[in-house]
Parts: structure tokens; C-alpha cells; sequence
């Protein structure tokens, strides 16, 4: 994230902005990105790409890459003792235009010049450089944008101008750089080409160093939280901010793995470190870039943090985030397009059902936020969190100001318009249906038999693929296939044609299973790999599970309600089943 002359830049221009004040904040990738860059420079390559989605902040890292090898200002913490080389910085944003064209200008050449002739007046320049004491740097951004030019106008000659660019620039004599930012690929602005234009596409490809430039969500919250605490910073943070805290914490309600910190959330209040998860992965998901994260912190848009009254409100929570998101996002939520489309269509079903269920318009508010905050965190929650009643009832009261929240879902309980589902242990927005779903799944159980032959079962719900062991193929140049067999004991049976070896998974709960198996594994003479699962009554449990469920399914198959019910749980064992199988 970059901030100039003290304000945040939602965006950044290279051209423009080379001279500003510029307070840049790296993070692990940005710094990752620098230290490849400048050892590769040591070594003679010193043509590379940043390729990453919009809004990763690959112009600001531009900036900041410049401005520290210029020693305006180290963001990268750059040791003193460090020696690094001094550069011209040419600095180019990309335009849907010729890229050789755009030099032959900048260079002031015949507008007929050769790629020969344009690479001639940039060493020209180099050299008048070098007796200064400085290489030079060409930095380009939006260089995709001069890609899509090369691929529609003209590409063998464009594309040889960038390779011999390239090649210039990678020059172990010479203190050059060459680097540029791309949304996606190199390789995806070529998809019309033909054969033998993809080849010289490739080609050129070789001559640049890819980099990685995503940044991950838990990073794009992290910089958010600096702004955060710089727009809020004379704010105090709300009383009951340690409570708050723990109740998130006790229910592992956090939905992202890094920086859950007391420290780290009193820098984002007014947000709860929650609300501001959400919001941050909603963003990232729904919205039109990552930087829409920050055009949100900087907005005055209504409903937004700028335009929040701390005085009628403890924290923008997480129902606030809902009512941000389906102002600002209503078309794009509504739509099929939205991969959460049935979560959402549930929440506002179920904010329309409860008109008038309650007797004052505070309550029937209160009850909406806490449909709300349901409904969210069961479209961003982790399957870990423990959403029981109790972390409504704090939550409401500590954050929301609900004093009377485990009323308020009692009732919304007995309307059926929400449910508690105990085996994964939250409430759910609920449609209705005469059909007690626990009560069914229980009476099913005396109606189908337990799992006897997990083999049988598992096979039904698995089909493994064949296993190439790469590292005999990488040696030996040839493909060696391996079959998965699923069995109660271990596998005897010799390979034939096309396969060459077995994963033999063995299911039993034999005593001293694993022993046998090791002494047979001992004298087998054939390629076979045996793997013992030690969890097979968990998974004999999960597979009965999902014949019962199964079995309700199967006689309420009128009761569209009911039904979409037991496929969200059906939906909840497979995945346990993958889980116990798979690790995943």
C-alpha cells in the first residue's frame, strides 16, 4: 500500500508519481520480489516480470524499487553496506500502442527505425551513462497493454523488439535493469496467434524472469489495518474490546491463519478484527480488484467507515458489512454469477420473513442484524469455528449491543426461520419444514445397516487415478503407472500390461494389523505400496452417517426444504469422509 504527501493513492503512476513523498509499505512479497531482483542483477539477469491480478500493488513496488536503489528513501530497509548499482530510471506506463514505436519517439528516430537501429540509440544512451557513473533502468508498467498491441499488429516484428530488448538488458557486461508488470501470463496474451507466432512468443518468454505478485488476503488486511489506525488513530477503542476479543478467539471464528493479535485488532477498530475478515475476503471476492479494499477505507461513500457514527454504534460489524456489501455490490450479489448466490438469497428470504414477527421496529432490526451476521459467516467462516449459541449471544451483546439475543433466536427458532445444526455447530438460515431433520436422521439409523464392507462403501464414492512415478520417468525417460487397490487385507496380485505397480489401502481394524502388514510388505516381491488406514471405525461412523442421511433424502424427496437440507448435510460428511481418506 503506498500513502503520498501523507494521503493514501488508491492508485499509482509510475510517470507521475516518481517524485512524490511516497511511504511505502512492503510487504513479504514486495520484499521477496526486491531481494530477487537485486541478487539476479549480480548474476547477469536482469530482465523480469511481476505478474499479478489488479490491485497487488505492482506499480507501487515500482516505485518503491526505484526510489531505494536511488536512496531517496530505503522502504526495503536496504543495509548501508549493501552495494548497489546507480541507474537513469526510464519510466514507461504502457499504452495500446507499438512498444518500438514508443522508444523510436522517445528516442526521437526515423519513424521507419529498425529494431536494430531502436537498440542502438538506448546503448547510445547507455554509454553516455556509464561515463556518469550510472547504467540505466527501464521500468514498465501496464506492459500488457503493449503485449495486446504486439499480438493483434504486427507481432514477429514487436515481439523480436522485446526480445532483443530483453537480451540488451541481460547483458552481464552492462549495469542494466529491465523491469515490468503484467496482469496475467506473458503466455495468455497470445492465445490468437498462430503455432509458429506462439514459438517466437515463447522465445521471448525465455528471455524474462517470471515473479509472482499476488498478495494474500491476510497481507491485503494487514495494510489496510496501517490506514485503519491512521485515519482512527484519536479514536479509543471500544470498552468491551478484550471481551470482544476472546469470544472471537474461544470460537475460532477468525477466517484467515495470519495476524490474529489483540495488537493487530485495536488497529483496525472501528472495525472487530471479524467484520473486518469478512469484509476483506468479500472484497477480494466479489469485488473488482483487491484494491478495492482500500478504495472502501478512503470512501465517503454512504455506508462507508468514513461516513460511520461511532456514537450510535460499538463497532462496524459484521452486519454492517452485509449492509455495505448489498448496497454497493447488489447486482453482481443478486445474480447467478455470484458463486454464494443461494447463501445470499437466503439471508435476504429471511430478513423478508420476519416482518412484523416481532412487535416493536428496534427488536425487528436487532433480530435482522442477527440474521445477518449468521448468514455471513456461514459463506465465510471456517469449517473449524464453533458458532454455537453462546457466541451469538456475546457477539450481539458486545458488539451489537443486543442484550436479549439468545431471546431473539429462540424465537426466530421457533419460527423456523433459523436452525442449530449440531454436528457442525452453528445455526443455519432456515426455510421451514414439518420434517424434525435430527429426529429423522436418528429414526434412519434403525432402518439401514451399518457399514460391514467399508471397502465396498468407499468404492462407491471414490475413483482414484493412476500414479506415474515421475522420478524413475524424469531418470529413465519412461512412464511407470501405479494402480490404487482398496482392500481389507493386504493386496496379493502381479501387474499387468499397462500397470506397473499398486497402492494397496488397506481398511481393518484387525489387532496388530500394522505388524502383519509390515511383515507382508517384508516378503512381497512385487512393486506394490501398502498404506494403513488406523481410523476405520471413524470412517465405517461417516459412511453410516451418509447412508442415513441418505435414506431421509430418499423418502422426503417432495419436501424441497427438507431436502436442501439434508444435501447441505450430506455435503458436510462427504467432506469429513475426504477428510479421514484424503487429508483434505
Amino acid at each position: 500500500m503506498a500513502t503520498t504527501k501523507g494521503n493514501f493513492s488508491p492508485s499509482v503512476n509510475i510517470v507521475r508519481d516518481k517524485k512524490n513523498d511516497f511511504n511505502y509499505i512492503p510487504t513479504l512479497n514486495a520484499k521477496n520480489a526486491f531481494n530477487t531482483i537485486l541478487s539476479d542483477t549480480k548474476s547477469g539477469e536482469r530482465s523480469h516480470v511481476l505478474i499479478g491480478s489488479y490491485g497487488t500493488g505492482k506499480s507501487s513496488f515500482l516505485l518503491a524499487l526505484q526510489q531505494t536503489i536511488e536512496g531517496s528513501k530505503n522502504h526495503f530497509n536496504l543495509s548501508a553496506k549493501t552495494k548497489v548499482t546507480q541507474y537513469e530510471f526510464i519510466n514507461v506506463v504502457g499504452e495500446y500502442t507499438s512498444f518500438e514505436n514508443y522508444f523510436i519517439k522517445l528516442y526521437k528516430l526515423d519513424k521507419n527505425a529498425s529494431t536494430t537501429d531502436i537498440i542502438k540509440a538506448i546503448d547510445k544512451h547507455y554509454k553516455v551513462n556509464v561515463k556518469k557513473g550510472f547504467g540505466v533502468a527501464i521500468l514498465i508498467d501496464e506492459f500488457g497493454k503493449f503485449l495486446e498491441y504486439a499480438a493483434k499488429n504486427n507481432p514477429e516484428s514487436e515481439l523480436y523488439f522485446i526480445q532483443q530488448l530483453a537480451e540488451w538488458a541481460n547483458d552481464i557486461n552492462k549495469n542494466t535493469l529491465f523491469v515490468s508488470t503484467l496482469h496475467q501470463d506473458f503466455s495468455a496474451y497470445a492465445l490468437q496467434l498462430s503455432k509458429l507466432q506462439k514459438q517466437e512468443w515463447d522465445k521471448v518468454k525465455g528471455r524474462i524472469k517470471d515473479i509472482p505478485f499476488n498478495e494474500p488476503v491476510e497481507q491485503l488486511l494487514h495494510l489496510a489495518a496501517e490506514r485503519i489506525h491512521q485515519k482512527f488513530s484519536d479514536v479509543a477503542v471500544d470498552k468491551n474490546f478484550e471481551k470482544l476479543f476472546d469470544v472471537i478467539a474461544k470460537a475460532n471464528a477468525f477466517p484467515l491463519k495470519d495476524y490474529f493479535e489483540k495488537e493487530f485488532a485495536k488497529k483496525l477498530f472501528p472495525f472487530d478484527i471479524l467484520s473486518a475478515a469478512v469484509l476483506t475476503l468479500a472484497l477480494q471476492k466479489y469485488g473488482q480488484n483487491e484494491r478495492s479494499l482500500f478504495s472502501f477505507i478512503e470512501s465517503k461513500d454512504y455506508l462507508s467507515i468514513n461516513e460511520f457514527d461511532l456514537k450510535q454504534n460499538n463497532y462496524y460489524s459484521v452486519p454492517r458489512v452485509y449492509d455495505y456489501l448489498i448496497n454497493g455490490y447488489y447486482s453482481f450479489l443478486t445474480t447467478k454469477y455470484n458463486p454464494d448466490y443461494t447463501q445470499w438469497s437466503a439471508i435476504r428470504r429471511s430478513i423478508e420473513r420476519i416482518e412484523g414477527l416481532f412487535n416493536d421496529y428496534a427488536t425487528q432490526k436487532q433480530a435482522e442484524d442477527i440474521l445477518k451476521l449468521i448468514g455471513l459467516l456461514n459463506v465465510f467462516a471456517t469449517g473449524s469455528a464453533k458458532l454455537d449459541p453462546s457466541f451469538y449471544k456475546n457477539y450481539s451483546k458486545l458488539c451489537l449491543g443486543i442484550n436479549n439475543a439468545d431471546t431473539i433466536i429462540e424465537e426466530l427458532e421457533k419460527k423456523k426461520i433459523i436452525r442449530y445444526v449440531n454436528h457442525s455447530i452453528k445455526y443455519i438460515l432456515f426455510e421451514g419444514t414439518d420434517l424434525d431433520i435430527e429426529i429423522a436422521i436418528d429414526d434412519a439409523g434403525r432402518l439401514v445397516e451399518k457399514v460391514s464392507n467399508v471397502v465396498a462403501s468407499l468404492n462407491q464414492h471414490f475413483e482414484f487415478p493412476f500414479i506415474s512415478a515421475k522420478n524413475t520417468y524424469y531418470k529413465k525417460g519412461t512412464p511407470r503407472f501405479f494402480q490404487f487397490k482398496l482392500t481389507e487385507k493386504p493386496l496379493e496380485a502381479i501387474p499387468e500390461r499397462e500397470i506397473d505397480g499398486f497402492i494397496n489401502l488397506i481398511f481393518t481394524e484387525e489387532t496388530n494389523a500394522n505388524k502383519k502388514i509390515q511383515e507382508f510388505s517384508v516378503q512381497s516381491t512385487e512393486a506394490i505400496l501398502f498404506g494403513y488406514y488406523k481410523n476405520t471405525a471413524d470412517i465405517k461412523n461417516i459412511l453410516f452417517d451418509i447412508q442415513k442421511v441418505s435414506k431421509v433424502k430418499e423418502n422426503n424427496l417432495e419436501d424441497k426444504v427438507a431436502t436442501r437440507e439434508l444435501d447441505s448435510i450430506l455435503s458436510h460428511y462427504i467432506q469429513l469422509l475426504n477428510h479421514q481418506i484424503m487429508g483434505t
